[in-house]
């Protein structure tokens, strides 16, 4: 099935990546700021914040290598 297509031109500016003009779908990169929570632990909680934190390294590496798969 194919995608409708849009009739309107839409004229976005910013950084080139490379150099020309494309023609396709276009992704809109909109960097805001992030809202990082920052609490205490007890000392005993920190082998478990570590292996928390250990845990959603590995997710997010496996997420990018997915996402790089559909590039």
């Amino acid at each position: 099935m194919s995608e409708p297509h849009n009739k309107e031109e839409l004229i976005l500016e910013g950084i080139a990546a490379s150099p020309g003009v494309a023609h396709g779908r276009a992704v809109v990169y909109l960097q805001k700021q992030l809202d990082v929570p920052c609490f205490e632990i007890n000392e005993d909680q920190v082998d478990a914040e570590l292996e928390r934190f250990d845990k959603a390294i590995l997710e997010t590496r496996a997420e990018i290598a997915l996402s790089l798969i559909h590039i």
